[in-house]
């Protein structure tokens, strides 16, 4: 956006008297790139007698809105090329015309070799399936990974947006964890009961005396006098390989790493730009205090655990009461694959109802609420629910439910189980001769199991070792 014609002089204006129709108007070009109901932050600076009033002004941005709301993402496969198509809808209120829609590769995991749609138009309102982009999947892609692809969005008029879809390699279902994203975290919800790492609900009441209660003020849309609060950990916390010595705790459902004061009651998808980074979201979404509603804190040497205690979603005043723990690894009697520290979300009260409304003026938050964790880059992250749409692998939540969210347990591996077939025999011994003579090529589970000799190497000598532990 920028101003054309800004600045008016004004002649003396009595009480009640209008100067529309006296002075020439101020006039703003707004770009392409603007979306439907954006605040564009107009403000207008009042010189009066040498003294400056600012007044905020109010504009009604009437444009289009392009949503990404669902894609195809059925039995990606990997080590194949495949064919995806992308569900849009214009949530503005104009058409838009001669859009392009570029999907764009992720790292050295996804080439798109087909990978432009044009699309002549699109009413409001209209949802329009595009397709097919194809995608060649390399065969290093970890089955039930989630990708954060990225489609681009433009015109020949200059349109230039951004969006994000979180496409799930190989088929998992919900007895599956979510993960691995790229940097290696998953998330066990209570259903994925064939998993060691399975969560098992066990709340822990905060609000009777056990915690103490923090001091916010949320009347949601944003409102309130404190919205936010930083607190000082009593260990350091890895997260996303980065240590962390505090949190900030917001009304809104979620919890960000270092001070990030500056609240978001609008919830976006994760990973991206959205709200700030890092964060752990159990529900981000608009919520309330009062009517009993409160955020209680309790910190030990061996956790820290923040509970959203009764609050009420913006749009239906409906309860939530929900809690994050942040465990302690010097604790444990185990260290996680990548050194971080582990987190664990319960769900006493769970209702996930706020769907919002574009028909009403300013439009009501939409997508419900989002579930998830990203690092501090925003890059990279896994979502659990967005839009109140789960990932493959996610169990949808209901009361008494429970996620696990880790890098996995270094020592759960079976040194020597080369085919993870949970036992040591000649079948081991046969895959590492082919792995030492470069027959086979080691994914990570393998460079981690082979190295029996714990010498950084595997070789001839891993094999040796093998067999002796083969032969007792």
């Amino acid at each position: 956006m920028y101003l054309e014609s800004n600045i008016v002089n004004f002649l003396d204006i009595n009480s009640g008297q209008s100067t529309l129709n006296s002075y020439d108007p101020f006039f703003i070009t707004l770009d392409y790139s603007t979306v439907n109901q954006q605040n564009l932050n107009v403000r207008l600076n009042l010189n009066i007698n040498g003294v400056n009033h600012t007044l905020y002004v109010p504009i009604n941005v009437v444009a289009g809105d392009i949503n990404i709301v669902d894609f195809s993402n059925n039995d990606i496969l990997i080590g194949e090329i495949n064919d995806v198509y992308v569900t849009v809808r214009n949530d503005g209120q104009i058409s838009m015309e001669n859009l392009i829609f570029q999907l764009l590769p992720y790292e050295n995991l996804i080439t798109v070799p087909s990978s432009i749609v044009n699309l002549p138009q699109i009413n409001p309102s209209q949802e329009q399936l595009i397709g097919p982009f194809q995608i060649n999947v390399s065969d290093d892609a970890i089955k039930g990974s989630v990708i954060p692809m990225e489609m681009k969005i433009s015109s020949v008029n200059g349109l230039e947006q951004n969006k994000s879809i979180s496409l799930e390699l190989g088929r998992v279902g919900e007895q599956d964890p979510l993960g691995p994203d790229s940097y290696g975290y998953y998330i066990y919800d209570s259903n994925d009961l064939s998993y060691e790492l399975a969560p098992i609900y066990d709340w822990i009441e905060l609000d009777d005396g056990l915690g103490t209660a923090m001091s916010f003020d949320d009347d949601g849309d944003g409102n309130g006098s404190n919205l936010t609060e930083v607190l000082n950990l009593p260990f350091t916390f890895k997260f996303y390989g980065i240590d962390y010595n505090q949190i900030t705790v917001a009304v809104d459902g979620y919890m960000s790493f270092g001070n990030n004061e500056v609240a978001c009651h609008r919830n976006y998808p994760i990973p991206g730009p959205g709200g700030p980074s890092p964060m752990i979201a159990p529900f981000w979404d608009d919520l309330k205090t009062g009517s009993s509603g409160a955020i209680y804190k309790y910190l030990t040497d061996e956790m820290v655990v923040i509970q959203w205690d009764y609050l009420r979603t913006y749009e239906n005043n409906d309860r939530n009461t929900f809690q994050i723990i942040l465990y302690n690894s010097e604790y444990n009697d185990y260290e996680t694959v990548t050194g971080d520290d582990e987190i664990k979300i319960q769900y006493y009260d769970f209702n996930n109802t706020s769907n919002g409304s574009w028909s009403s003026y300013p439009p009501m938050h939409t997508a419900y609420a989002t579930i998830g964790i990203k690092n501090h880059l925003g890059n990279t992250g896994l979502q659990y629910s967005f839009n109140n749409e789960y990932a493959n692998a996610a169990t949808p939540l209901n009361d008494n439910a429970a996620l696990f969210i880790t890098t996995g347990r270094a020592n759960n591996y079976l040194i020597g189980d080369i085919n993870a077939d949970e036992s040591i025999n000649i079948l081991d011994v046969v895959q590492l001769v082919n792995l030492v003579l470069g027959a086979d090529t080691p994914d990570g589970y393998q460079i981690i199991v082979s190295d029996i000799n714990s010498d950084g190497q595997i070789n001839i000598l891993d094999v040796v070792q093998l067999v002796n532990l083969v032969l007792g």
